[in-house]
């Protein structure tokens, strides 16, 4: 006789195994240890083959017990019959406590649909558990179970995706029963629930990316659309020559559209396609994809302008009829905007224009309008180049110019008057200034062939000067369009010294032309009774003042073409000097530009008519004298004269006579003035 019995849990039947009697049926009685002592329990036994079990009520077995043995007394068979002695054949087996749930517990977190679902179990016991558990609709399913390995009283239970196949924004699970690595489950059905979402995967069905041209250096700026609105990580992967695997970035998506930024740090390298790779659209809930993505965007690493070889150089420029121009040079042939700054006086920073650069150089116009201060050095700082891509150019460095704002001219010429001349002196005389017969405004607006509106004034103290820089006359001074030579484009009356000097309204100063920007003009210089005259070439003018001495036989002068030309624009004096050719003393029938001794509109003509109709010529005699300013005084002695000594009509007589072209001294010849009218 032998007895074994199985470990058991708390509440269940205890099962031992009888073995070495012969078939048949039994009456054990049998005895309980501690825990459970209890003495002469009976049970039967039906044995087959050897061996038959022994069933010990729960009902006996209400401790726990590590060792509970039990010891068979006594074995009837049917017959009634029972060994002689009493027996003492044992087993020993273990009566296991079941889990306690008193403080069981669950959480689970939220999934992505696919993923696996994981609870939180806590209250056990540490030990290793099989969880039965229900879920509820959608996903509905019961007596499911899991593994927990409970450690500090906290354990997981693992859902299986496959269990998980639909969306839910509640999902709940129901814990009914945890079984130890006994076999040892609580008496009744548990109730311990959990919920959880289960998060639909982003819908990337119409998932697309664009991607805009950048400079190196900036970030890229990849556009998604066709996520719906949210946050989401995205992760991609760049292709040569910047190549990166997994890269994240986030993206909001507003409408159908976000932005991805990919930092310029991973975009080191130029070229004309880099391509961008989206792998996977994560979203704020952590849920992606089920597989790889592969959707693509092309943009351009554009290069910055290459400012290496910059420069800059400007001309002298009068901002109030012009704008500055400064020569861009150094830069790839191309359209750029230019980033400036003005230095003081016409301070300003962050100015920008245009330059078209064209075989290496370009013109940037800076606007007359931020130039309104003049100074002899203004300096233009080139601060920033960007190229027709919007891409900006490293810091410029140390790229400037510096120009003159100017918006007056000077000129500081010399001429003689023929009529007022004397010979071997080198001075004329000052007769009109001496008699005060010089009017203290200009007198070129009264004469229909000069026509000139200016409103120069000269003050006495000017014309009190004495000496060689005593007052002459007034004349006119013309700047004309070096192209067209009959357009005047800027005009002064200026006073003229004994000594040939053209001189400002201070008797002192070179004639001032204000407002006029500096460039390339004829120059001529024009008397009211005197044949002016022009240079022959257009004169530049700068900052500096432009000296002509047309009294000089070097200074080339102007002649008309055809037959009104002549190399004899002035007189060339006994002396060697040069003179304006005295006795232009009318404009009558539009004369003012030749001297006419004899036929139509003669200047005698003029001169006898003045003094035949002087008021104070009460009885017109030819011979009388009329004293005052006119311009039929050839010799400019204060007196008009149309017989008599030094008369007028001789003043004409002689330049007629003495013209070099009137070889046959013919006195009807006509001297042309070598000025285009």
């Amino acid at each position: 006789l032998d007895a074994t019995a199985v470990d058991i849990c708390l509440g269940e039947d205890g099962t031992v195994t009888v073995t070495g009697l012969a078939d048949g049926t039994y009456t054990i009685t049998y005895d309980l240890a501690a825990p459970n002592a209890a003495t002469g329990l009976t049970g039967m036994v039906t044995s087959s083959g050897g061996t038959g079990e022994l069933t010990i009520p729960a009902a006996n077995l209400t401790s726990v017990a590590a060792t509970q043995t039990v010891t068979i007394t006594s074995v009837e068979d049917a017959n009634g019959c029972t060994p002689a002695s009493v027996l003492t054949t044992t087993a020993d087996f273990v009566i296991n406590a079941l889990p306690d749930v008193t403080n069981l517990d669950a959480t689970a977190v939220d999934i992505c649909l696919g993923e696996d679902g994981t609870v939180t179990v806590t209250g056990l016991a540490d030990g290793t558990y099989t969880i039965t558990y229900d879920l509820a609709a959608p996903n509905a399913a019961t007596g499911l179970t899991g593994m927990v390995t409970s450690s500090g009283g906290t354990g997981e239970l693992t859902i299986p995706a496959a269990n998980l196949t639909s969306v839910a924004a509640t999902q709940t699970v129901t814990i009914t029963s945890v079984e130890d690595a006994n076999g040892c489950t609580p008496a009744s059905v548990l109730t311990t629930t959990a919920d959880f979402v289960i998060n639909a995967l982003p819908d990337v069905t119409n998932l697309d990316a664009t991607a805009v041209d950048i400079c190196l250096g900036e970030d890229g700026t990849v556009t998604v659309m066709g996520l719906a609105d949210g946050t989401y990580t995205i992760t991609y992967d760049l292709a040569a020559p910047n190549a990166a695997t997994g890269l994240t970035g986030m993206v909001t998506s507003s409408g159908g559209t976000g932005n991805l930024t990919i930092p310029a740090a991973n975009l080191t390298n130029i070229t004309a396609t880099q391509t961008v790779t989206i792998t996977s659209a994560e979203d704020a809930n952590g849920c992606a994809p089920a597989s790889v993505l592969t959707t693509t965007a092309d943009f351009v690493i554009n290069g910055l302008p290459d400012v290496t070889n910059l420069a800059a150089n400007a001309g002298d420029v009068c901002p109030t009829t012009a704008d500055a121009e400064v020569t861009i040079s150094g830069l790839m042939d191309g359209v750029y905007t230019i980033t400036y700054d003005l230095a003081a006086p016409n301070a300003a920073t962050g100015l920008t224009g245009m330059v078209t650069v064209s075989s290496g150089t370009g013109i940037l116009a800076i606007p007359g309008a931020s130039l309104s201060n003049l100074t002899a050095a203004q300096t233009v700082a080139i601060t920033g180049v960007q190229d027709a891509n919007g891409c900006q150019s490293a810091a410029v460095a140390n790229t400037s110019a510096t120009f003159a704002l100017a918006c007056d001219i000077y000129f500081a010429g010399k001429v003689f008057l023929s009529g007022p001349y004397v010979d071997f002196v080198g001075l004329m005389h000052d007769s009109l200034r001496q008699k005060g017969l010089i009017p203290l405004n200009q007198p070129y607006n009264t004469l229909t062939d000069f026509n000139y509106p200016g409103t120069e004034t000269v003050t006495p103290a000017v014309l009190a000067v004495t000496g060689v820089n005593a007052i002459v006359d007034w004349v006119l001074v013309e700047l004309r369009d070096k192209t067209d030579l009959t357009m005047i484009l800027h005009r002064r009356a200026g006073l003229l010294q004994r000594d040939g000097d053209i001189v400002d309204l201070d008797g002192v100063s070179p004639i001032a032309f204000y407002g006029a920007p500096q460039g390339d003009y004829l120059v001529t210089v024009r008397h009211r009774n005197h044949l002016g005259v022009m240079t022959s070439a257009s004169i530049p003018f700068g900052l500096s003042v432009v000296t002509i001495d047309f009294t000089l036989n070097t200074t080339a002068n102007y002649q008309l073409s055809g037959s009104n030309g002549s190399a004899h624009a002035q007189r060339t004096r006994f002396d060697g000097k040069r003179a304006l050719w005295a006795g232009n003393l009318s404009n009558t029938g539009g004369t003012g530009n030749r001297i006419i001794y004899q036929g139509g509109n003669a200047e005698p003509e003029a001169a006898f008519f003045t003094v035949l109709l002087d008021p104070l010529n009460t009885s017109f005699l030819t011979n009388h004298i009329a004293v005052f300013y006119h311009r039929c005084d050839g010799n400019m002695d204060g007196r008009v004269i149309y017989q008599g000594a030094n008369s007028d009509e001789d003043v004409v007589f002689f330049s007629v006579l003495l013209y070099p072209d009137n070889t046959s001294a013919l006195s009807n010849y006509v001297i042309f003035e070598q000025i285009p009218h």
